[in-house]
């Protein structure tokens, strides 16, 4: 599981180009350069004579796209032709053009923060509307009215407090954290709104006390620990191993068929049902284009069973229908969180803003602190059901919402 304080985010900064759509897409139009500095060539090849060089925030005519993706130092993407003073024309390389299409022009951005001294790590929102926000030193936020107010919790168990609160789920009306820590850690269970907890430790089954994600499907409970995935089928009373993915799950995500999905330190891995049985049959998926790393930090699942992964080489969607068929729709950023809400949009929160796009990962708008956000480090994201406000924890800088 990465770690608070080692992301530190390259200079690449997150595609906003989509590498999905065909050439009869293409729509010409500004896009805005996100790298240091980018060299202009004649052709769209880095074999191509170097004609010009463009910098980070210079504008330009996007005016053309190649036939075909290269590959550039492990990212695979398209060459765009832009019009340059003087009435020249040259390439650029998809990776470092962001396309500003304005399609969440709309979203405006307001910050908060129950506590300025938290360092806040995961947000959820219930089926109600509650807003649960949590935070490295175990505490939790509670707000049914929209944030407005806050009721702080510290979620106790026989006189143990949780540890650093990892993420937190919610259903039917039981609140689950997953939670780190040798003593304080594992999975916490609430069922009356935070009042009193139970906790879960290795000693009822459980690989590991490091725990990053919890998910329920068809009745089952299932555990990314930092020693493998761990199950449970009497509603978190006791957990056992699934040998088949016995190593570090980052990310657990459900479809609407109970299909599971772990995003692992060793790849992608899919459950495949055994009539019902909680021990499922899991395949890995290896590996199918440049953006797919093996490690696989953060993983979502669309309403329509479109399948959305952030690993070390940045994001990648696929089908659970096709799972042979990858594409890359994003660079290498730090890719920390990825939600898609109950209209589809999917929201990408990485160490240089929010991504927001409403066709399924092609064309994109980032949000940043110059548009209101509390931070340009989006660590977990949260949509609210009932208002589709979204909710960001951006970790030391607080929560930060659309209005």
């Amino acid at each position: 599981m990465k770690k608070i304080g080692v992301y530190i985010s390259s200079l690449l900064l997150f595609l906003t180009v989509s590498v999905i759509a065909q050439d009869s897409d293409f729509r010409p139009g500004k896009g805005k350069i996100t790298a240091t500095a980018l060299n202009v060539r004649h052709i769209p090849s880095t074999s191509g004579n170097i004609i010009d060089s463009l910098k980070r925030g210079d504008v330009v005519d996007i005016i053309e796209k190649s036939k075909y993706t290269s590959n550039v130092d492990g990212v695979s993407d398209y060459w765009y032709k832009v019009s340059l003073p003087k009435k020249k024309t040259g390439w650029i390389f998809g990776q470092f053009v962001s396309f500003e299409l304005n399609i969440e022009s709309g979203l405006r951005w307001k910050s908060t923060t129950p506590d300025s001294s938290q360092t806040f790590t995961s947000i959820k929102i219930t089926e109600s509307g509650m807003l649960m926000a949590g935070t490295y030193s175990g505490n939790m936020f509670l707000s049914n009215d929209n944030g407005k107010s806050f009721k702080k919790i510290l979620p106790q168990a026989l006189g143990v407090s949780v540890g650093r609160i990892n993420s937190i789920y919610s259903v039917k009306g039981t609140i689950w954290i997953a939670a780190n820590g040798d003593s304080n850690g594992g999975v916490w269970k609430s069922t009356n709104n935070g009042t009193s907890w139970i906790q879960i430790t290795t000693s009822q089954g459980l690989l590991s006390n490091e725990v990053y994600d919890i998910v329920e499907a068809g009745g089952t409970l299932y555990a990314a620990t930092q020693k493998g995935l761990c199950i449970s089928s009497d509603n978190g009373m006791s957990f056992t191993e699934e040998k088949n993915v016995n190593m570090q799950v980052n990310s657990l995500a459900v479809s609407a068929n109970n299909t599971i999905v772990a995003a692992t330190s060793n790849g992608l891995y899919i459950s495949t049902d055994k009539k019902g049985d909680p021990q499922k049959n899991w395949d890995r998926i290896k590996s199918k284009t440049a953006n797919m790393g093996d490690t696989v930090y953060t993983v979502a699942i669309s309403p329509t069973n479109d399948i959305y992964i952030g690993t070390d080489k940045g994001l990648a969607k696929s089908s659970l229908s096709n799972l042979d068929q990858w594409v890359s729709i994003g660079g290498r950023v730090e890719i920390n969180s990825i939600l898609v809400d109950q209209n589809g949009r999917v929201l990408v929160g990485t160490n240089n803003g929010l991504n927001i796009s409403l066709d399924q990962g092609g064309f994109w708008v980032t949000y940043k602190e110059e548009n209101g956000l509390a931070s340009n480090w989006i660590y977990r994201v949260a949509v609210n059901p009932v208002s589709g406000v979204i909710w960001i924890a951006s970790l030391s800088s607080g929560l930060s919402y659309s209005d």
